[in-house]
Order: structure tokens, then C-alpha cells, then sequence
């Protein structure tokens, strides 16, 4: 059984966390074109250069080549158009403080011009953000946060069918080289239960924390949240606070 003065541990280490994702971002802008069920690196184009005309044209060439040979159209039913956007890109095995593996690189990409809400998350949130930095494109070490997206966008969570709000990705920090980095966030990877999220009836909070691993190895593994639940006795929800 925990004490007082556990409890205040444990709300330190996560209050001297600088919460989001540490990692290497690569600041890019490049053509992006929407098509469902593709995939992020299948459907954006990277100016190599941004200075260079003729690498912005052939960037947008090869937008505009995916396009056509993949058929993409937009919600009218005729041809989709690139999207010139701006934003980051982590590679999966950069980040230095998940608590369980990343299966996927992440695209935080947004539209730069029009009136839409991504546009406005990237004029508000995202470019400020890096814009403080005054850094060219490339890749450097930072720390990624999330904010409520200002447009007020949500969507439903697939597995509880709750309506959430979106987020809008920024950079919290740069950092000069890795090992700041390293040194920024060590110890935020230790399996830490978030105090608002209660021990699920029937467990104690040290047999969790002995199970956390194998619950993450399940849920990376392939197998649903819904069935890890069911398998250990406990809620999704509690699934959802295991893994974070």
C-alpha cells in the first residue's frame, strides 16, 4: 500500500517530465496529396530543396504522377491536386522517451495556405513553433507537444465510440545534439500509472506495474485493446492508462 509521501514521488517525476515526445524531427515542406487509405510516406513529396525552382517543380511532378497512376480524386470526383504543406517528420526510432515501441514513423504535416482548420493549426500553433527556432529545413533533436487544435476539430475514438478532441503537434524545444536530448529526458521512460487513472478493481498498484510490459508487448504485438481487457479483467479504459 502506497503512502503520502509515494504519491508525492510519483507526482514530482511527472511534473519534472517535460511531457510530449522526445526525438529527431525533420522540419520539411513538400506536396501532399490526400488519398484515403494510403499511406503518409506513400503520399507526400519533399522539396529537397526549397530554394531550388526546379526541385519544388519536381516534387510537385511526382505529386501530380501518384495522382494519375493511383486514379485519387477529390469529393467531387474529379482529380485530386497536391497540397503544398510544411511541418515535421520522426522517424519511429529516434524518439528517446516512449514507454512502450512505436510502430510507425509520424507525419505532422499541414496545409500552408487557404482557410481550412489544419491551415489555421499550422499558421497558430505549428509555425510559431518552429519559427522561434529560425531553423532551415533539416533535422534536428526537439521535444513534440500536442495542443487543442484551435479549429475545434474531433473525432470519435474507435474503440470507446467517445467523440474527442483534436490535437495540433508543436515543438515544445530544440535541442543542440542528442545527448541534451538524452539528458532532457532521462528517466521518463520508467513505468510511471498516471494518478487519475484508479487501479482496476481487484489489482494492486505494484502486480500492474509487474504486468504493464506484458500488456504493451500484447497491444504492439497486433492484438486489440478490447481483448487485452477482457483477457486481464480490466476495461479498455484502463488498457488506454496502462499504455498511455
Amino acid at each position: 500500500m502506497t503512502n503520502f509521501y509515494d504519491e508525492l514521488e510519483k507526482l514530482e517525476k511527472l511534473d519534472s517530465s517535460g511531457g510530449g515526445m522526445v526525438c529527431q524531427g525533420r522540419l520539411v515542406v513538400g506536396f501532399k496529396v490526400f488519398q484515403k487509405d494510403a499511406t503518409q510516406e506513400d503520399t507526400f513529396f519533399e522539396i529537397d530543396d526549397t530554394s531550388d525552382d526546379t526541385k519544388q517543380v519536381a516534387a510537385h511532378k511526382k505529386a501530380e504522377a501518384h495522382i494519375s497512376a493511383n486514379g485519387v480524386v477529390n469529393k467531387n470526383g474529379d482529380p485530386a491536386r497536391p497540397v503544398i504543406v510544411a511541418g515535421i517528420i520522426v522517424k519511429k526510432e529516434s524518439v528517446l522517451n516512449s514507454r512502450f515501441p512505436i510502430n510507425d514513423d509520424r507525419y505532422y504535416l499541414y496545409p500552408i495556405s487557404g482557410t481550412g482548420t489544419f491551415t489555421a493549426a499550422w499558421k497558430t500553433i505549428m509555425r510559431p513553433s518552429i519559427q522561434q527556432y529560425k531553423q532551415a529545413p533539416g533535422s534536428y533533436w526537439m521535444r513534440i507537444g500536442n495542443t487543442k487544435d484551435p479549429g475545434g476539430r474531433e473525432y470519435t475514438d474507435k474503440l470507446t465510440g467517445e467523440t474527442r478532441e483534436s490535437t495540433v503537434a508543436y515543438v515544445m524545444k530544440l535541442y543542440k545534439d542528442r545527448t541534451e536530448a538524452e539528458e532532457d529526458c532521462a528517466g521518463e521512460k520508467e513505468t510511471i500509472l498516471p494518478t487519475s487513472s484508479p487501479v482496476p478493481e481487484g489489482w494492486n498498484e505494484s502486480a500492474l506495474k509487474k504486468m504493464v510490459p506484458d500488456i504493451i508487448a500484447e497491444v504492439v504485438g497486433g492484438k486489440s485493446m478490447g481483448q487485452v481487457a477482457k483477457d486481464y479483467g480490466v476495461t479498455v479504459r484502463d488498457v488506454q492508462a496502462v499504455i498511455g
